[in-house]
C-alpha cells in the first residue's frame, strides 16, 4: 500500500512532506490528482436542498438512484474521458521531453539529482540545546578515543604481518591488509567528524576540551550556527514553495478559487515562523556579543556572528548573507552546493524529467483500463448474446437481455469512435 496527498492539498504541507507525498512526485500515480471524492461531492451536492427536509429511507434512495444515473452516464463518456487523457498525457510527454533536452543533462543524472534534493531537504534540521556545546564537545572526546584505538590495532596489525608473514596463508595475510586499510579509513573519517566538531565549537585550541563543558559562549555558537542551518533550509523551502505557486499562477489553475487563497496563507504563515527564527539568531548573536565583551580571552580571538535581516531575506538574493560563509560561525559547505540548488537547467530539467515519469505511468495506465474494458465489453456481449440464442424469444427475459444488448451495443459504439484509426492513441 502506497500513500499520497492529493494534488491541492498538499500546498498546505511542509515542503518536506510534498517531496514525499505528492502524486506528481511519487512514483506508480501516474497523472491522477486525488480529487475523485470531490468531484464526486459536486456531481450530487444539488441534493442537499431536497434531501435536507426528507426522511431517512427516501434519502437513501435518492442517493442510490442518483450515483446509478451517474454511472450510467459516466459509461457513455468514458471512451471521451479516457481519449482525454490520454491527448493530456500526450501533449504534456511532448512539452516534458522537450525541456529534458534543452537541459541537457541525462534522465539518470535528472534521477539522481533528484534522489539527492529528496534526501537533502527531507532530513531533520539541527536542534538546539542547553547542552549542545557540551555534546559537541563529548563526540570529540570519543572520537579523539576512537582514533587512539584504531591506531593501535592498525600497529598490531601491521607488526603481525611483518614478524610471521611467510608463516600465514594467502587469505590470512589479505585479511590482515584488510584491517589495515579499514582501520585507516576509519580514522580519517573520525578526524573529519572531528574538525566539523571544532568548526561548531570555534574554538580551535585555545582551551582543553574538558574545560569547554559548560561554557556559556559554546553554547551559544553552537545553537547560532544550529539555528542559522535551520533558516538556511526554511528559505530553500519556502522558495521551492514559492515557485510552484507562481508556476499555479501563470498557467491559471483554479485562479478563482478561495482555497487559492488559502494557499497563499499558508506561504505567508510560513514567512512569519521564518521571521521568528531570525529574531531567535539575532538574539543569540547579540549574547554572543556581550559574552565576547566581557571575556579579555574571548576578546582578541573571536569573530562576532553576523546578524540577519528578516526583510532581505524574503527577497530571495542568491548574494545575500545567509548564502555566504559568516566569519563568526565558521564555513557551512558553501563551495559544494549541488547542482539541483544552484544549476537552474538542472532544477528545470527535474520538474520536467518527474512529468515526463508520470505520464509514461498515465498511459500505461490508461493502456490498461482500455484493455480491461475491451475484455468487459466482449465478455458482456457474449453472454448476452448466449442468452438470446438460446431462449429463441420465449423466455420472458428474453426482452430485457435484447434490450440490455442493445444497451451494451450503443456503449460500444459511443466508446469506439474515440480510439479509432488514430496513431495518437493506444492500441
Amino acid at each position: 500500500m502506497v500513500f499520497a496527498v492529493s494534488v491541492f492539498h498538499a500546498y498546505g504541507h511542509q515542503w518536506a512532506c510534498q517531496l514525499v507525498f505528492h502524486p506528481r512526485k511519487r512514483v506508480g500515480f501516474g497523472l491522477t490528482d486525488g480529487e475523485g471524492c470531490e468531484r464526486f461531492w459536486s456531481s450530487i451536492r444539488h441534493l442537499i436542498a431536497c434531501l435536507r427536509v426528507s426522511g431517512f429511507f427516501r434519502r437513501l434512495f435518492v442517493l442510490d438512484r442518483q450515483i446509478q444515473f451517474n454511472d450510467e452516464q459516466g459509461m457513455f463518456k468514458l471512451g471521451a474521458w479516457l481519449a482525454r487523457r490520454w491527448l493530456d498525457s500526450v501533449s504534456k510527454e511532448r512539452d516534458a521531453s522537450l525541456t529534458v533536452a534543452l537541459c541537457d543533462v541525462e534522465e539518470e543524472d535528472l534521477r539522481a539529482e533528484w534522489n539527492a534534493q529528496v534526501a537533502a531537504q527531507v532530513v531533520s534540521a539541527p536542534r538546539q540545546s542547553k547542552h549542545a556545546g557540551d555534546k559537541e564537545i563529548d563526540k570529540i572526546l570519543v572520537d579523539l578515543e576512537l582514533i587512539k584505538e584504531l591506531r593501535e590495532e592498525s600497529r598490531d596489525a601491521n607488526a603481525s604481518l611483518r614478524a610471521s608473514a611467510h608463516a600465514l596463508s594467502p587469505a590470512e595475510v589479505q585479511a590482515l591488509r584488510n584491517r589495515m586499510e579499514d582501520a585507516k579509513r576509519d580514522v580519517k573519517a573520525a578526524q573529519v567528524r572531528i574538525e566539523q566538531a571544532k568548526l561548531r565549537l570555534g574554538t580551535g585550541a585555545m582551551r582543553r576540551y574538558e574545560e569547554l563543558r559548560g561554557d556559556a559562549y559554546v553554547r551559544a555558537r553552537v545553537n547560532a550556527r544550529a539555528l542559522r542551518v535551520s533558516i538556511r533550509m526554511a528559505i530553500r523551502a519556502h522558495k521551492f514553495e514559492r515557485e510552484k505557486l507562481e508556476r499555479a499562477y501563470r498557467s491559471q489553475v483554479m485562479r478563482t478559487s478561495s482555497n487559492h487563497q488559502q494557499t497563499k496563507d499558508l506561504v505567508h504563515r510560513r514567512e512569519k515562523n521564518l521571521s521568528a527564527m531570525v529574531r531567535k539568531f539575532n538574539t543569540l548573536v547579540t549574547q554572543i556579543e556581550v559574552l565576547v565583551k566581557n571575556s579579555a580571552a574571548l576578546k582578541r580571538k573571536v569573530t562576532i556572528p553576523r546578524r540577519l535581516d528578516s526583510r532581505a531575506l524574503f527577497r530571495l538574493d542568491v548574494d545575500d548573507a545567509i548564502w555566504q560563509e559568516d566569519p563568526g560561525l565558521g564555513p557551512q559547505d558553501e563551495g559544494a552546493l549541488p547542482r539541483w540548488q544552484v544549476d537552474e537547467g538542472v532544477r528545470d530539467g527535474i520538474r520536467a524529467f518527474l512529468i515526463l515519469e508520470r505520464c509514461r505511468e498515465e498511459q500505461e495506465r490508461i493502456g490498461a483500463e482500455l484493455g480491461a474494458l475491451g475484455a468487459w465489453w466482449k465478455e458482456e456481449r457474449h453472454k448476452l448474446e448466449t442468452f438470446c440464442s438460446q431462449s429463441n424469444g420465449m423466455c420472458p427475459l428474453f426482452a430485457v437481455a435484447a434490450c440490455l444488448l442493445s444497451t451494451e451495443a450503443n456503449r460500444h459504439n459511443v466508446i469506439r469512435p474515440h480510439f479509432a484509426g488514430g496513431r495518437t492513441y493506444p492500441p
